[in-house]
């Protein structure tokens, strides 16, 4: 029997763009959460195992300014107020050919004081409320800054008026705190140390089932605006793990896990209720190396080393009737093991960092 308490932070102040880039976007990110494991030997050859997962939540700051603005506000309101102002210059230049601004429309076509703005400048606001706070500087080509520069004025007043508002949002973005989903399965060793495939080979296999439980209120969390604590769906895993031992004290390690969904879940879209589904597999595992120098040095005989390789192909995703690709994930990681059994302790620590 054993139970392990997993705790797991995360923090990053990069993110990464549509293209699997990393950027620097002037946030940092904060996230936790926590693991409950109980296992228990029902055979020689095969185990159980209850996990649950726990969201402690976590929290988003703007860290640099400069950058946010850059990667975050600027393609936001772009994103947000691009049409519009392409709209109202458009509106504009259309007025003076129709001759509907008067004075403007001579400045514009250089008729009047050479095309040049005059005393006081020109103020936009009185041609179109949509250019409040816009004003051609005295002296300044008129029509060289309708065309080439009154764009890029808007888009900055835009940007000005609404980079707080950006801000509160991203600070403000909560991750749903609670009971994650729920896994239960079992594990059946294939090849062991006492049953190995070939004799005199060190090669050791396992096979393992088990379900993924719905339990962490998707639907509640993405109604409620907040990144989700679980995945949505009820979902069947498939594992296989695969170690092998070259020498005492270096063993390699593989697991590959295949997820599909088994139902559905329900999510939340333009106010109403809608199904949540995965499409396809997700295939998720890692490559691994483990050391053991109390091979060599037997007072170390309590500590493991460990280096891993890491990857998470993720299933599409089906909100209503919106598809959206699965996320791509890899990373490594290097940790340590301490084995209390090794000095009459029942008690055992693993500590690892994940890049």
């Amino acid at each position: 029997l054993r139970f392990r308490a997993v705790y797991a932070g995360a923090n990053s102040t990069k993110g990464y763009d549509s293209q699997g880039n990393k950027v620097e976007n002037g946030l940092k990110v904060s996230v936790n959460r926590s693991v409950a494991v109980l296992e228990y030997g029902l055979t020689d050859m095969i185990s159980g195992q209850f996990l649950m997962n726990y969201s402690l939540g976590g929290k988003v700051q703007v860290e640099d300014e400069t950058k946010f603005t850059t990667a975050v506000v600027n393609p936001t309101i772009e994103s947000l107020a691009g049409a519009t102002i392409d709209s109202g210059v458009s509106d504009l230049k259309k007025a003076i050919a129709a001759g509907l601004t008067g004075s403007l429309g001579a400045l514009y076509n250089g008729s009047v004081n050479q095309g040049l703005a005059p005393t006081g400048g020109v103020d936009l606001s009185k041609v179109n409320a949509k250019f409040a706070g816009v004003t051609i500087p005295e002296g300044a080509n008129v029509k060289d800054f309708i065309d080439n520069k009154l764009r890029g004025v808007l888009f900055s007043g835009a940007v000005a008026a609404n980079s707080a508002a950006v801000k509160q949002k991203a600070e403000g973005t909560e991750f749903q705190k609670g009971l994650g989903d729920i896994e239960v399965g079992v594990k059946a060793s294939l090849s062991t140390v006492s049953k190995p495939w070939f004799d005199g080979i060190p090669f050791y296999t396992s096979a393992g089932v088990g379900v993924r439980l719905d339990t962490s209120k998707y639907k509640d969390a993405i109604k409620d605006g907040k990144k989700p604590a679980g995945r949505g769906t009820t979902d069947l895993g498939i594992r296989l793990n695969a170690d092998y031992e070259p020498l005492s004290g270096l063993q390699f390690q593989a697991e590959n896990q295949t997820e599909l969904q088994l139902a559905k879940g329900k999510s939340y879209a333009n106010g109403a209720e809608v199904d949540y589904s995965r499409e396809g597999m997700r295939e998720v595992g890692y490559l691994k190396m483990v050391l053991a120098p109390g091979t060599w040095i037997p007072s170390a005989e309590f500590l493991m080393l460990n280096a891993r390789y890491n990857w998470d192909n993720d299933a599409k995703t089906k909100t209503g009737d919106v598809e959206s690709a699965g996320t791509v994930g890899r990373s490594a990681q290097a940790g340590l093991s301490l084995d209390g059994l090794k000095l009459q302790l029942p008690v055992q620590l693993d500590y690892d960092h994940v890049f």
